[in-house]
């Protein structure tokens, strides 16, 4: 996962480029790719090309800032970020960096690199960060129109956020689910019970790995290998 090291002017430059076909070098831009703007180092994505269209043809604000949350949204930093913090009273820079590194996304990670993306997150609406006080509070919901992100993250610290984020992953699963879990538990085939409606799911398959904790007679029992 790559963050940002550039300014959102620099980073500009590097999608108008894109947008115009044209054939300069381009270096760093490894963040444009890693929030969806790019599809590699030289094609503007759907989400890029309306980006591209709202900054430097229309001369939208709206449209540029929705283009960009759009882009942001899925970036796992910024869903790591709303589904930790979202409806918490405004809490510190600190914390933010906390939650990333904890959720495995805090290489390379420095101050600066924090107060960029925080920044550029700032600037697309997605949170609101008053640098004066180094205070922030996430703006946006983790839920878009009910969809689930196509990252969750989940942590022995938030329990229920666990729970409620699993049920909506497996509901809104079709044709199969592969589930892939070490520590896979009895309480895991109760909440596939929950959403495996005959009419949407045709296979589950459940892999674990053979540990105490899931090898005793009971847990073999719920659910044998």
């Amino acid at each position: 996962m790559t963050h940002p090291v550039k300014t959102w002017e620099q980073y500009e430059v590097i999608l108008r480029a894109r947008g115009e076909r044209r054939l300069a070098v381009v270096t760093d831009a490894n963040f444009l790719v890693d929030d969806g703007l790019l599809t590699d180092m030289a094609t503007l994505t759907p989400t890029g090309q309306a980006y591209f269209h709202a900054a430097f043809i229309d001369r939208d604000e709206r449209s540029i800032v929705f283009a960009l949350q759009t882009a942001l949204r899925e970036y796992p930093p910024t869903q790591a970020i709303m589904q930790r913090l979202f409806g918490l009273p405004p809490f510190a820079k600190s914390i933010v960096d906390s939650v990333l590194r904890n959720a495995g996304l805090g290489d390379d990670l420095t101050d600066r690199i924090l107060g960029t993306l925080l920044t550029l997150l700032d600037q697309a609406e997605v949170i609101l960060f008053v640098r004066s006080k180094g205070e922030l509070s996430v703006l946006v919901p983790p839920m878009d129109n009910g969809q689930v992100p196509s990252t969750v993250f989940v942590s022995r610290e938030t329990l229920f956020s666990n729970v409620m984020w699993l049920g909506r992953v497996l509901k809104q699963c079709e044709g199969h689910i592969f589930w892939i879990d070490k520590h896979f538990q009895s309480a895991g085939l109760e909440a596939l019970a929950d959403v495996a409606d005959g009419n949407r799911i045709s296979e589950i398959r459940v892999i674990p790995l053979r540990l105490p904790d899931n090898s005793t007679p009971k847990a073999m029992k719920a659910h044998p290998s």
